[in-house]
């Protein structure tokens, strides 16, 4: 309850701006790009035009991954670098990292490139970005156009229309 309070507080009482949350989310990836000036990011159309395709690691915890992923995507384990050399990645791979808004996928994209990974780029604006552009998402049971939004306050960067706290079926 005090969340839903806090939230209506922060959201309606003009503590953060009234703009759309693919603008909302714009602005952000601005400042985590000054944040993050050592990670290289792709757009959402960029990633959906590579042929082939890259590896997609998918930041986020399991409960966001099973409402939807971008097809493909496996789940980064805690040992990314790791995870990878089973994968039988090598240092050259492409890879593509997202979670939600692109801070926990930055992170990542920092400590594979201090690994040795050479081909790691961000997903600019994440999950979020790619499903308000109405880009295609799978979950266990086929197509979705849900995502988890984290929690009230990280959802203000995804439409609201596409909230999913659990998967469709």
């Amino acid at each position: 309850m005090f969340l839903c309070a806090l939230a209506g507080i922060f959201l309606g009482g003009g503590f953060l701006p009234a703009e759309s949350a693919p603008d909302a989310l714009a602005a952000y990836s601005t400042s985590l790009k000054q944040k993050f000036p050592n990670v290289s990011h792709l757009t959402p159309a960029e990633l959906a035009h590579l042929d082939p395709p890259p590896l997609l690691l998918d930041v986020r915890e399991e409960r966001e991954f099973v409402v939807s992923h971008l097809r493909g995507a496996i789940r980064a384990e805690k040992d990314a670098a790791g995870q990878l050399q089973r994968l039988g990645a090598d240092k050259a791979t492409s890879i593509v990292v997202y979670c939600s808004v692109g801070y926990r996928s930055s992170v990542l994209a920092e400590k594979l490139h201090e690994a040795g990974f050479v081909n790691v780029k961000n997903l600019e604006g994440s999950i979020f970005a790619w499903a308000n552009s109405g880009r295609p998402l799978v979950n266990a049971y086929g197509s979705t156009d849900g995502v988890h939004p984290f929690n009230v306050l990280w959802g203000r960067y995804l439409e609201e229309a596409r909230w999913r706290w659990v998967p469709e079926t």
